[in-house]
């Protein structure tokens, strides 16, 4: 059986704060919204709970932190938010529209043209 952790995501008072924040920072361009929203994974004959009953209503233009401890979450809910990984069940939105059931095809050019990520390690290239 799978242990869930508590994680939280807040929203910031004011940007400077926000920015302030350093990583675990999402600025967020459109509305999202997560109602219900589990994933579960099979790792060898284990099944892992990653989100249960995740609800997360950001609005337009917000400034929000993904807080928790280690193996709470949070990269699986950025997923989710980034339409990089579907839920096992419950709802995503994204600027008002059902992402939940959206192939890899429209999540790709949705992400495209609605999600931004910063990565907090760069590692995406080696340095000259």
């Amino acid at each position: 059986m799978a242990r869930t952790a508590r994680m939280t995501a807040r929203p910031q008072s004011s940007t400077a704060e926000a920015r302030s924040r350093g990583p675990g920072l999402v600025a967020v361009g459109n509305r999202i919204d997560l109602e219900g929203v589990n994933k579960r994974y099979r790792v060898g004959e284990v099944e892992v709970e990653a989100l249960v009953g995740v609800e997360l209503h950001v609005d337009e233009a917000s400034f929000v932190v993904i807080l928790g401890p280690s193996g709470s979450g949070k990269t699986t809910l950025l997923n989710m938010i980034g339409l990089l990984d579907i839920p096992s069940g419950g709802q995503v939105r994204l600027a008002g529209r059902d992402v939940t059931g959206a192939s890899r095809r429209e999540r790709t050019v949705l992400r495209r043209h609605t999600v931004s990520f910063v990565f907090q390690s760069f590692n995406l290239y080696s340095p000259a």
